[in-house]
């Protein structure tokens, strides 16, 4: 949905504000693991031995990955095919030396598009019945049952590679980078990215999605890094996002706006935030699942808290607080 995000927000009566508003609904529309977290609480005495298919699955920690980029990029493929809606300013006749904006529509409509998202989720729920309760993977079931002890046994003989206060300390950047990437960047990037003209902001939105894809990458070469460099990039990534706070908060007048170099920019520190951000995501979740047999689960609840934290905070600072200010449609600003 937020892919659409450079269309609505031409027609839409909440314009900038719309990111924030978006973020803040998908994030409290995860109810549903909300509800696993407490039913795993309150029934704890009754759950089923889950450490074979916890170590079972750690294999594919880094395809969940794939899995989450391809979730994004799939969106970001049918906006290209879309292709970029614009508002054109043109003189008015009546002398009055103003400005109307006329919207110049995409290829397809905002309903179309909606409508083929729909078709990607029906699909997806079609396979996941499929593989969940038909024969289709019981091959599979039959082939890793056999490696299965195999894989604890090579588990249970590594190390712990954590101390407890390490382990909450990553934990908690992993809802800090959530908290970022999954709320603050969703719900400012109309103000960091529109003042530097309507393609920045759609090149932004449709591009970063991609950078989930080069972290899996990462994460394919180099699935686990040191403690120091896992926090040496979080920082990295701090001040990548710090920067692109502050141009959301001068907006509509942020550092040289209306600049080829300007737009350069901030498209740069856009996008390395999404890998400064999100390889080290990558690295907590790894160093999770190795630490404890519930540390997968419990990193999906990190994520999800932070998510959720994170587009509450934005959008009190969007809507209530009134941080952040926009440039209509047509204007002419003198910064």
């Amino acid at each position: 949905m937020l892919a659409e995000l450079p269309q609505i927000i031409l027609t839409q009566p909440e314009s900038w504000k719309l990111g924030a508003n978006l973020a803040l609904t998908t994030n409290l529309g995860n109810i549903a693991p909300f509800t696993l977290v407490l039913i795993k609480f309150f029934y704890r005495k009754h759950e089923f031995n889950s450490v074979p298919i916890n170590y079972v699955v750690i294999e594919y920690t880094n395809t969940i990955f794939l899995g989450e980029s391809f979730s994004f990029i799939l969106p970001s493929l049918l906006t290209i095919a879309q292709g970029n809606g614009r508002l054109h300013c043109i003189e008015a006749i009546n002398g009055t030396n103003k400005t109307e904006a006329i919207y110049q529509p995409p290829r397809f409509s905002v309903s179309i598009y909606f409508l083929c998202l729909f078709l990607i989720l029906t699909i997806s729920l079609i396979s996941f019945v499929l593989l969940r309760w038909t024969t289709i993977t019981r091959n599979a079931y039959h082939t890793e049952s056999e490696t299965s002890l195999e894989i604890i046994d090579t588990i249970y003989s590594q190390p712990k590679s954590l101390t407890t206060p390490s382990y909450i300390l990553l934990s908690l950047l992993c809802s800090y980078i959530s908290s970022v990437v999954f709320g603050f960047l969703l719900a400012i990037s109309s103000y960091a990215l529109m003042p530097y003209g309507h393609k920045i902001f759609y090149l932004g939105t449709i591009i970063s999605p991609w950078m989930l894809t080069i972290v899996w990458a990462l994460g394919m070469i180099k699935p686990v890094l040191r403690q120091r460099y896992v926090y040496i990039l979080i920082t990295l990534g701090s001040i990548t996002f710090a920067f692109s706070m502050y141009v959301a908060l001068k907006s509509p007048c942020p550092p040289w706006v209306d600049t080829t170099k300007g737009s350069v920019l901030i498209l740069f520190v856009w996008f390395i935030t999404y890998i400064f951000l999100g390889y080290p995501r990558l690295v907590i979740a790894n160093y999770a699942r190795r630490h404890s047999p519930n540390g997968m689960f419990w990193f999906g609840v990190q994520v999800q808290c932070g998510s959720l934290m994170g587009s509450i905070a934005s959008y009190l600072m969007v809507e209530n607080f009134a941080l952040f200010h926009e440039r209509r449609p047509c204007e002419r600003i003198a910064c």
